[in-house]
């Protein structure tokens, strides 16, 4: 008898005081309700062919509700009761079998709203299901998981004892499916946190793990990526992970032909980067860029007052030295002046 399947009635009682006030169900609803249980007492059957095409009913239902969540979906609160039956029989399946982790991506989907804090069940999960094809579960499951990844990374990194390095590559897999979906869907933010959290910013710089030669940061995104790193670097307390951020930047800059900005962030850096002098970068971006750009980028230097010295061109070296600065005001102002003789 404990193992029969809660009717939808049973079922209302198991809801909150207020669930079941707002949940007055309508015939839709009934007709949602009955559907799950009966997919639910189905994926119970002992014939392979019904358990999986209850599995399937169950998947869409879910996968068509978390599409864009505005408030929990009925599906989640509908299979709430059936939860840990839903647990049970994925203890009891083959996990390595195509149904054990179907029914694994939808336990880690339904983790969401009904797993206990600290338990990180979306994770548990979903490391026996699929990493793939993360859009079909909704952009908010995709942070929920980002998340359980980056509280895993750090409980991992301060339980290390000289294996850290080895014992995250289950977690990194998972951070080259979910950075990319983030950043294809604008949430540059939640992508580079997740980064920093997993110690992975360097991944910017390189291709998407499954698409060779395409970039995973481009010139439609790069602008935003460089400098929410920059803006992230003033909460940094490591050098080394300040450092790497601003690595990255230049690193994006520079291959984007924004030499200036690469230059700014050059500056930043100053002599930090033992792989690569501060001047070296500076002679590295000046070959590069244009004489327009060689200018400005002569006037920035010019008023951070280094030292760096273009022997190419004497009239850039003149304005990195400052040599006629005083002619330029006068030139500006007069400028000024002659506009304000028209008015």
């Amino acid at each position: 008898a404990s193992n029969q399947i809660p009717t939808s009635g049973q079922m209302m009682l198991n809801f909150s005081k207020s669930e079941r006030e707002a949940a007055e169900l309508s015939p839709e609803d009934h007709a949602l309700v009955e559907g799950l249980e009966l997919s639910i007492e189905r994926i119970q059957d002992p014939n392979p062919a019904v358990m999986r095409a209850a599995l399937e009913h169950l998947v869409k239902e879910v996968q068509t509700a978390t599409s864009s969540m505005t408030s929990v979906p009925k599906p989640l609160k509908f299979l709430r009761p059936h939860y840990e039956t839903l647990k049970r029989c994925h203890a009891a399946w083959d996990k390595n079998c195509p149904t054990g982790r179907l029914l694994a991506d939808l336990l880690a989907v339904l983790a969401m709203t009904m797993s206990k804090s600290n338990k990180r069940e979306i994770l548990v999960y979903k490391k026996q299901g699929s990493a793939h094809d993360l859009d079909s579960w909704g952009h908010e499951f995709v942070r929920a998981l980002a998340g359980e990844v980056g509280a895993e990374y750090s409980a991992r990194q301060l339980n290390s004892k000289g294996r850290f390095k080895s014992s995250a590559k289950d977690l990194v897999a998972l951070v080259d499916e979910i950075v990319p979906f983030h950043l294809q869907h604008n949430a540059y933010a939640e992508a580079i946190d997740l980064l920093i959290e997993t110690q992975s910013v360097p991944k910017l710089l390189g291709n998407y793990p499954k698409i060779n030669n395409k970039a995973l940061v481009d010139s439609g995104n790069f602008r935003r990526v460089c400098l929410y790193l920059l803006r992230c670097g003033t909460f940094m307390a490591d050098p080394d992970d300040l450092k790497e951020l601003r690595q990255c930047a230049f690193g994006l800059y520079e291959r984007h032909g924004e030499f200036s900005a690469a230059l700014g962030v050059a500056i930043q850096l100053g002599n930090d980067d033992e792989k690569t002098a501060f001047l070296a970068r500076c002679r590295e971006l000046f070959k590069k860029a244009d004489d327009l750009m060689r200018k400005q980028m002569a006037f920035i230097l010019a008023r951070h007052q280094t030292n760096f010295e273009y022997s190419e061109d004497d009239a850039i070296d003149e304005i990195i030295g400052n040599n006629k600065l005083s002619g330029y005001y006068v030139g500006t102002a007069s400028d000024f002046l002659q506009v304000l003789s028209f008015y």
